[in-house]
């Protein structure tokens, strides 16, 4: 997706988002917010086990 495309798209959810309700936004994005911070950690861990096993190094886990 091109920087264009996506600013487009940007505008038009929060065009979108803008007739609800303080509530009503609360409870349609929580959950997708909560869905992409889980998404995000998991591909973090991934990379920071692989970083670990390429270069010898134990895992010692933390919070992201």
């Amino acid at each position: 997706m091109t920087n264009r495309n996506f600013q487009i798209i940007k505008k038009q959810i929060q065009e979108l988002v803008e007739v609800l309700t303080p509530v009503e936004r609360l409870q349609l994005l929580e959950p997708l917010c909560d869905k992409y911070r889980k998404q995000s950690s998991a591909e973090v861990e991934k990379d920071v086990i692989e970083f670990s096993r390429k270069k010898g190094i134990p895992r010692i886990k933390t919070d992201y």
